[in-house]
């Protein structure tokens, strides 16, 4: 298994065009910090020797090296953000292009609804703002250490090895807070798990009278988050506070103290003290602060290669592609396994361009998750899928998916209107929008809501008949050469149900359907009958 390597969220998400210009805001604003500190020490040096010219104009630079400093540093700010803002975008844009595109993505929902939200944003905070700073603090330690260097080497390189103290703080705590960033990131996923359950599940859990058992499940899943937090924190702070010690004593009472002794033996004047003194701040406070950011890059480790490893296996998802003409399909020894359980073994069937094939029996012996593997969410573990006389391999990308439709037994409704759910974005006229809802039987809805109506969050503003018929209009308006069929016209009438079951079995060249109980009139309309189990 190859390595991935982690690269910068920088380099590798904004063009370096833009990071040139955001490394020369950071310089400009580095030259203005080295400007305030000659000033600050010209000021100090008239006031000590009586010199009022030097002090006034001292005063007046100092100001206006102020000013300069503010501008640079909301231009750079506002600079920085909009960086900030291109890499956020291109990385959720990304994981959902991976989760898209993926087949077996490995993870619920609640899993990426999490990593997307907390986990991303904490990558923001600490790992994306983070380099941002590292970056800025660089440019401003190399620009005073080189002036500072250039007024008097011994004193500043004192300062500077005071400054690198607190470095051995931060290394000393590492792993632990490695450990403490994974312990949360797992506590968190598991927390929004039972939050997400406990906020839907109100209902059944008050009929069924589980309230106390779902409180406790949650109790224990947000005391668990919130003693890793917790415990993360901690590290944190103990890391960051002892480096403030250290660097206390290293990079102020000894640089002071080398410092006043060149002052007093002559090989250093008051002025350019209180100079190099100033620019010590800009050399080890920023200093500490790269520390920190390095510590809280740790933390957000895993999250980042996560994405890496999302994005390296994501692949492209198609979006136009031709429909073929189905004249045949066949499955030859077809097995299909789901864990350690053979769910389907030894079939074959042959289907051709006009047959309607029912597929009935009980639930659980894989009706469904044989459509799924017709239209290529799954592949065969053993035997020969051909369609047209060509062998369908195990490949990413289905080359025959613009053929086939799917009605799912569960409609996947999404929170917007009617129009968009038949539709899904894609473009079609009139005609083919009022002739998909005259075939599922949803124009009278129509007409007393109208196209732009929003059916909620699941679909609640529509009853459980109306959603499984907007399902069903959204396969047949795209009018593909295989319709495959779950349940169809399970949450439907007798009545309603025959009439949607001659509109699917007249709308393509094959219909494939899967049923659990289906009426003696409405299975004559089909061409062959497929029971399951097979015996």
């Amino acid at each position: 298994m190859r390595t991935l390597k982690r690269k910068s969220h920088l380099t590798k998400y904004v063009s370096y065009k833009k990071l040139i210009l955001l490394v020369f805001l950071f310089i400009l604003k580095a030259a203005a910090v080295v400007f305030t500190a000659e000033f600050f020490g010209r000021l100090i040096g008239g006031v000590s020797d009586g010199k009022w010219q030097v002090f006034v104009t001292s005063a007046i630079g100092l100001g206006a090296s102020y000013v300069v400093l503010t501008l640079i540093g909301i231009i750079s700010s506002i600079f920085a953000n909009g960086v900030i803002l291109t890499i956020n975008s291109k990385i959720k844009m990304n994981y959902m292009q991976f989760f898209l595109s993926g087949k077996n993505v490995g993870q619920e929902i609640d899993g990426h609804l999490s990593y997307l939200t907390n986990d991303l944003k904490l990558l923001e905070e600490n790992g994306i703002k983070g380099e941002l700073t590292i970056i800025e603090n660089i440019c401003l330690i190399l620009l005073s250490f080189s002036y500072a260097v250039s007024l008097d080497w011994l004193t500043t390189i004192v300062f500077f090895l005071g400054a690198l103290a607190p470095v051995a703080i931060g290394q000393m705590q590492n792993k632990k807070i490695e450990v403490a960033s994974k312990a949360l990131s797992n506590a968190n996923e598991k927390y929004t798990t039972n939050l997400k359950n406990l906020l839907l599940g109100k209902d059944t859990l008050i009929i069924y009278q589980a309230i106390e058992e779902a409180k406790n499940r949650f109790s224990k899943s947000l005391y668990h988050m919130e003693k890793s937090s917790n415990q993360l924190s901690n590290h944190l702070k103990i890391t960051n506070e002892l480096s403030i010690l250290a660097f206390i004593f290293f990079g102020v009472i000894l640089p002071i103290s080398v410092g006043g002794y060149r002052v007093l033996t002559g090989h250093l004047s008051l002025t350019l003290f209180f100079v190099i003194f100033q620019l010590n701040g800009s050399i080890s406070n920023p200093l500490v602060e790269i520390i920190e950011c390095l510590t809280e890059l740790k933390t957000v480790k895993q999250i980042s290669t996560r994405l890496t490893e999302a994005e390296a296996n994501t692949v492209d998802i198609p979006t136009q592609m031709r429909k073929q003409k189905i004249d045949t399909i066949s499955l030859q020894n077809a097995l299909i396994r789901v864990g350690e359980k053979n769910l389907i073994e030894n079939l074959d069937m042959t289907i051709r361009n006009g047959d309607k094939l029912l597929i009935s029996g009980p639930s659980g012996f894989g009706k469904t998750t044989l459509l799924n593997t017709l239209w290529g969410k799954f592949q065969l573990d053993d035997g020969e899928y051909v369609i047209n006389d060509e062998k369908v391999l195990n490949e990413k990308t289905f080359d025959y998916l613009s053929s086939f439709s799917l009605i799912k037994q569960k409609p996947l409704i999404f929170n917007d209107t009617i129009h968009y759910n038949v539709t899904l974005g894609k473009s079609f006229s009139d005609a083919e929008f009022n002739e998909a809802l005259m075939n599922a039987c949803l124009t009278e809805l129509v007409e007393e809501k109208t196209s732009d109506y929003i059916v909620g969050e699941n679909g609640e503003n529509l009853s459980g008949g109306q959603l499984q018929r907007i399902e069903i209009a959204r396969a047949l308006i795209r009018k593909r050469p295989v319709l495959l069929a779950d349940e169809p016209t399970s949450a439907l009438d007798p009545e309603l149900s025959k009439v949607i079951h001659a509109n699917l079995l007249s709308s393509s060249d094959i219909l494939i359907e899967v049923a659990h109980k289906i009426s003696a009139d409405e299975a004559a309309g089909f061409t062959k009958i497929l029971k399951f189990p097979k015996e």
